[in-house]
């Protein structure tokens, strides 16, 4: 029988859900997408129950709702940021919560492309939504100056990218997609540093738009 982790309340951080004052995580499994038979039931089990230890609360299989807006479910990364061309001044106003997906970029903001494209990575698939030229020699080159970056603050590139997206006071949460118990365990642990200087912001933003 299951029983929750005892400790698992004591080092939430939470995050305001627009006017509603309701709390969320600030990261969050909020959705779960499961597309079917692609894993088994017993991993999936594990990732939730691994998810709810480290504090992520709130699982919804729904996806129909009605007014009012709580929450807006944009993509958002460091290689996708079209949200911040007014749609998180709109939200703001509107006092709606956002709760981001797609934050490692489809797995590009990883270290798993830094040396060539590893034969179970989606890039080497013939279908999906990351194809084998969007990891172009320049979109490598970025990602490995990133991955230092990341390194210089302790963290794995995946930490930082997720950390980089939390760090904004309009973020109510961060939605993770995860195949692995260990890969909740090393995106929860973005939560260690979410600070960031004015000189690895400038940096970032350089390498982005080089």
């Amino acid at each position: 029988m299951y029983r929750a982790d005892e400790k698992r309340n004591k080092q939430m951080i939470y995050k305001r859900c627009g006017n509603s004052g309701i709390k969320l995580p600030a990261i969050s499994l909020g959705l779960w997408h499961n597309f079917g038979g692609v894993d088994t039931l017993n991993n999936q089990k594990q990732m939730l129950f691994k998810a709810f230890d480290l504090g992520i609360t709130h699982f919804d299989l729904a996806n129909n709702y009605g007014p009012p807006c709580l929450i807006h479910q944009p993509s958002y990364s460091m290689f996708n940021r079209w949200i911040e061309d007014g749609l998180t001044d709109v939200l703001k106003e509107q006092g709606i919560g956002c709760i981001t997906f797609s934050p490692l970029a489809q797995g590009l903001l990883t270290n798993k492309y830094l040396n060539g494209i590893p034969a179970d990575s989606r890039a080497a698939r013939s279908h999906g939504f990351l194809s084998i030229e969007e990891v172009s020699v320049e979109v490598v080159a970025k990602i490995s100056k990133l991955n230092d970056i990341a390194a210089n603050r302790g963290q794995s590139l995946a930490q930082m990218a997720v950390a980089w997206i939390l760090r904004l006071p309009g973020i109510t949460s961060v939605l993770v997609g995860t195949s692995k118990v260990s890969q909740i365990e090393d995106n929860v642990a973005a939560l260690n540093n979410l600070e960031f200087n004015s000189d690895e912001l400038s940096k970032i933003d350089l390498i982005l738009e080089g």
